[in-house]
């Protein structure tokens, strides 16, 4: 059901050093929650301008089913079930495919999922190889991420306290790095075979699921579990999933995330 089609092949991998974890609980605890003025505040910064409080009575609600939503040269796939009321809160996970994977691929392994559960699935699509590691957590992703959260939000009620960022390997590495950046707009993450964290600004305090296979050939386990471990010791609530295998996303994981994102 679950379904991975992606491989990673980074030249360098940028662990959070510890002087940075200390870094990042210091301008935390200090930023203020705020909306950004525009896009190319967001891609400078990082930091999301869309919120779950925008739903906007005059737009139509999001139709069920599965739909492209496309903002220039980028997009993102969206599925919603058929249980979607616009005036009922809902989950909403925004799910990051890793690098030589393609939106459609993670649509085809999440959507039942979505629909047997009752919660709202975002893939957007990145621009190959993969995401903007090096600018992470701003740069064109973060606005591809803004402005379909944005088109959501403003079509449906989501709940604020089941709004999750997850991926897998890049992917994973990207949601992560977005989610710390933005934990007063995401309450969960979930990095699924994840190796690095990029920046050092941290705001909020959103739910941490990790998970990583102990024969992992492409990012290694060390890597994960000192992530977890020094997230943890920043007062972090860590989840942390050992699995026996390697760069994969085996369906027992996927079904423990999702059970602790919908608890």
């Amino acid at each position: 059901m679950f379904t991975v089609r992606s491989s990673d092949s980074l030249g360098t991998k940028l662990l959070w050093s510890r002087r940075e974890m200390v870094a990042l609980a210091l301008i935390g605890a200090a930023v203020p929650a705020r909306a950004w003025a525009d896009a190319a505040t967001v891609e400078k910064t990082g930091r999301l301008e869309a919120r779950p409080t925008t739903r906007d009575p005059s737009l139509p609600p999001l139709a069920p089913g599965e739909a492209k939503l496309e903002f220039g040269d980028r997009f993102a796939l969206i599925y919603v079930p058929t249980t979607f009321r616009a005036d009922v809160p809902m989950p909403l996970i925004m799910y990051l495919h890793g690098t030589g994977g393609k939106a459609a691929y993670s649509m085809q392994g999440w959507k039942d999922v979505a629909e047997k559960h009752g919660f709202v699935l975002l893939v957007p699509e990145n621009e190959r190889p993969t995401w903007h590691l090096k600018k992470l957590p701003a740069g064109g992703d973060a606005v591809l991420f803004d402005k379909a959260l944005a088109y959501v939000f403003a079509r449906a009620t989501i709940d604020p306290r089941h709004l999750c960022v997850a991926g897998h390997s890049d992917g994973a590495s990207t949601a992560m790095s977005v989610g710390l950046a933005n934990g007063d707009l995401f309450s969960h993450v979930i990095m699924f075979s994840g190796g690095s964290v990029y920046g050092s600004r941290g705001v909020g305090r959103p739910r941490l699921f990790i998970s990583h296979g102990d024969q992992d050939d492409i990012l290694p386990f060390h890597n994960a579990k000192t992530i977890a471990d020094d997230l943890a010791s920043l007062g972090y609530d860590v989840t942390f999933r050992e699995f026996h295998g390697g760069h994969g996303l085996p369906s027992e994981v996927a079904h423990d995330a999702l059970a602790w994102f919908l608890d």
